[in-house]
Formats: C-alpha cells, sequence, structure tokens
C-alpha cells in the first residue's frame, strides 16, 4: 500500500534525507495517480501533466497545482465551451434527454438569433444540443464564471448556478434542470 500525502508529510519532519527524498518525482507521480485516478478530468489531467507545460516541474508541484485547479469553483469562458453536458430535467432527474449539451462560441448572425446585451467582462455564446433543437438559443456566463443563463434573448431561462462537484467535475443547476459535464476523456 503506498503512502498518502498526509503520510508522506507527517514521516518527512523525521529526517532531513527523507524530507528530500520524499520530495522525489519516484515518490510522488504514483501519489497523483492514486489521488487522481476516478476523478472527472483524470486522463486530461494526466496528460497536461505528464506532456503538457510545466512537464519539466516535479510532480509534487503538479499535485500542488491541480490540487488547488479542483478546488477551484469557477469556470473559464474556453472552460465551458470546452463541455459537453447531460442534459436532465428536475422533474424527471432520473431520465436524461440530451448528452449533447454544449455552450459554444458565437453563432447568431448565421441563424438569426438576437446578439445578447451583457455586462461588462461577462462572455456570450450560443448554446448548441439542446433538447429543444432551436439553433437561436444563447447563453451568457456571468463575469465571475458562477452564474449561466440560456434561453432566448432577452427572455432567457432562470439562472443556473455553476459549481465544482467533489469528483471534480462541473455541474450547473437551475430550478429547470440539472447538468453535468461529460468526462468524455475516459
Amino acid at each position: 500500500q503506498l503512502l498518502n500525502v498526509l503520510d508522506l508529510a507527517a514521516a518527512s519532519v523525521v529526517s532531513a534525507a527523507f524530507s528530500r527524498s520524499s520530495l522525489s518525482d519516484a515518490v510522488w507521480q504514483p501519489l497523483c495517480v492514486k489521488r487522481w485516478r476516478g476523478r472527472w478530468g483524470f486522463a486530461a489531467r494526466w496528460e497536461r501533466c505528464s506532456e503538457g507545460p510545466g512537464r519539466g516541474a516535479p510532480w509534487y508541484a503538479k499535485f500542488e497545482r491541480e490540487e488547488a485547479d479542483a478546488r477551484r469553483g469557477e469556470i473559464t469562458p474556453e472552460e465551458l465551451q470546452g463541455l459537453c453536458f447531460d442534459f436532465r430535467m428536475r422533474m424527471s432527474v432520473r431520465r436524461c434527454v440530451s448528452t449533447e449539451m454544449r455552450f459554444g462560441p458565437a453563432r447568431w448572425e448565421q441563424v438569426g438569433a438576437p446578439v445578447p446585451r451583457v455586462c461588462k467582462g461577462a462572455a456570450r455564446g450560443s448554446v448548441y444540443g439542446h433538447p429543444m433543437g432551436d439553433s437561436r438559443l444563447t447563453w451568457v456566463l456571468d463575469p465571475d464564471g458562477r452564474g449561466l443563463q440560456w434561453g432566448m434573448w432577452p427572455h432567457y431561462w432562470p439562472k443556473g448556478v455553476v459549481r465544482r462537484l467533489p469528483t471534480w467535475g462541473w455541474e450547473v443547476v437551475n430550478v429547470n434542470v440539472v447538468m453535468r459535464a461529460l468526462d468524455v476523456t475516459r
């Protein structure tokens, strides 16, 4: 059985030599696998740490960076646009009505949708894969990355709350729907 992070921290105060060796990649890479496997986005996280920018950083630094990111409660417009959601109505939450729901780039010029007016710093775009199938649906993400509205501008449906799940995935919830980001990298 491998040590967990708390065991490693407690044991590293025993000696300076153990403390130095406890920072090695041989120790931290398996800890990362143990901690992250089974969490949302594991494949993308592993690729980012193994091959992406900062790959030369020690694994303990990668661990700290990814753990901090997993605690982040606000989503960026780029992240939002890269996700595909499982869409369920609250009144029948056991039944999925779409697994193609996306908050993508703007296409209102192509489909004749009204351009949403937004407050400074808010991101906006077009909705794809909504169960209604209407290509004129748009979305607006609050500047803080925690609130999201979608629908037919200017008559949007109730604002949804964007939140991070304990699994590190993303969820958008309003009074009518529950949408969870699909981990398409699994």
